[in-house]
């Protein structure tokens, strides 16, 4: 009998899941000195990338964001595990601030059961503050600069035990506008208690870079279920390099270079500087991958991210491409993309770093199973919401439909969260309603447009380009 079941249940557990997600602007609360915007999940901080750890090892994950200027926001989770909210702490990470676009990195890199942060910015450096306080409380010194004599524009440095000694080793890719970019591996060639880096190649995979693959971005995955992680490097000339770890460690440390169009994952070609990110997100055991397209503010902005199923196995990974555009509506520069269980509800949500400031949450909906703030039993009416052009330069419209007759405000907050104009407020009409919004009084920026109803609610931003 017990085998029976084994052969029944086994298919339903590597049958790929469909999956959804819905954009929340509000639902996981935000407090900011005392102040909580009604939207904290729709702008704020330029290139951000964020990260979500247990910092304070109270049980549930927080937030934290490092952003284009150099700054790094710490948002607590002041809630629970199921239902989080989040306050910005203001004591902890303002010291540290470095000269641009700081990925986090968070690792326990010297043993002492508490995270520490590695994180590079746009000189020379990788940067290692030691968590000097204790998981309960963390404090941050800057303990080595730099923690390894990095190459110039080192971007998002990756921390992995890549000889399988018990420590942790660092992967940096070079950014480098003048000339062939290269992969530089760091080995820790001290103890899990006390790192010491030092330089074991500066140019891993050599002779697959090229000239015009200016911005190497890494990602590591265990693609084929080898145990070992293997090397993406996604490029600012459209390519999406795959590299096999074949290490035999600890002495033998290879990577072989299988495709410079991993599964034709740039075909067609999505823009510069993609960032990808695998996760499995269908629960069938293997890893899909979520990509973006970066392209720059004069390009087009269709296909913000993309998303591959893995429809092969956890060994032999085939990509498909099946949504072209996960959220078609919106307008996301420079997404950032990092997957995890938010609201412990066993599926993966997303949060979405934009380039044009702030983070974006979208909470996995799949078959209406989530935890804490819920979608209604019948669907919201249909809104028809949007706004273009979009950027405005510097007038837009704003469209929108009623299903009935109802009260209704629509207004223009600035990023701050403060109201700037109200284009329209009272009992409007059912039908569809478009009004415009003429922003040359208004300094260029981010705002964000909102339409309030007894109904519903929903919100989105608009960039004014002078």
């Amino acid at each position: 009998m017990k085998n029976t079941l084994i052969f029944l249940f086994l298919p339903t557990l590597l049958f790929a899941q469909e999956f959804e997600f819905q954009q929340e602007f509000d639902t996981i609360p935000v407090e900011i000195d005392g102040w909580q915007p009604f939207c904290p999940w729709a702008g704020g901080m330029t290139e951000s990338h964020p990260a979500i750890v247990d910092i304070d090892t109270d049980g549930d994950l927080d937030f934290l964001v490092g952003e284009y200027f150099g700054k790094i926001k710490f948002f607590e989770n002041c809630g629970t595990v199921y239902d989080p909210a989040y306050s910005l702490v203001a004591t902890i990470f303002d010291y540290i601030e470095v000269d641009a676009r700081n990925k986090l990195c968070f690792r326990d890199l010297d043993d002492d059961g508490d995270l520490d942060l590695v994180l590079s910015d746009d000189w020379p450096y990788v940067l290692f503050f030691r968590n000097t306080g204790t998981p309960e409380y963390p404090s941050f010194t800057l303990e080595i600069d730099p923690l390894v004599p990095a190459p110039p524009w080192c971007r998002g440095p990756e921390l992995i035990d890549i000889d399988e000694d018990g420590d942790y080793d660092l992967l940096a890719g070079e950014s480098n506008l003048f000339g062939v970019p290269q992969i530089y591996l760091y080995m820790n060639t001290g103890t899990p208690q006390d790192p010491d880096y030092r330089l074991y190649t500066d140019d891993l995979v050599p002779g697959t870079l090229n000239f015009e693959d200016v911005v190497p971005n890494l990602s590591m995955a265990d693609i084929d279920d080898d145990g070992d992680e293997d090397l993406f490097i996604s490029t600012s000339r459209d390519n999406f390099h795959f590299f096999e770890n074949v290490s035999q460690p600890p002495n033998v440390i290879q990577f072989v270079h299988i495709d410079t169009a991993w599964q034709n994952v740039n075909d067609p070609p999505y823009g510069d500087h993609m960032y990808s990110c695998f996760y499995d997100i269908d629960a069938d055991l293997d890893l899909d991958l979520f990509i973006s397209n970066d392209a720059y503010y004069w390009e087009t902005w269709e296909k913000n991210l993309v998303f591959y199923r893995n429809t092969g196995t956890p060994q032999n990974a085939v990509m498909v491409r099946e949504i072209e555009d996960v959220f078609p509506e919106l307008m996301i520069w420079y997404p950032s993309a990092y997957l995890i269980d938010i609201d412990q509800d066993n599926d993966g949500d997303l949060f979405l770093g934009d380039g044009w400031g702030g983070l974006r949450f979208f909470r996995n909906v799949t078959g209406q199973n989530e935890v804490g703030p819920k979608r209604p039993d019948t669907p919201f009416p249909k809104l028809d919401f949007s706004i273009g052009p979009n950027p405005a330069n510097p007038v837009t419209w704003i469209s929108f439909t009623l299903p009935s007759p109802q009260e209704a405000t629509l207004a223009v907050y600035n990023i701050l969260g403060a109201k700037v104009t109200t284009l329209t407020s009272g009992i409007q009409p059912p039908g569809t309603h478009t009004h415009i919004w003429d922003a040359a009084e208004y300094s260029s920026g981010v705002y964000i447009i909102r339409l309030e109803a007894v109904e519903f609610q929903t919100a989105d931003r608009v960039v004014v380009v002078k």
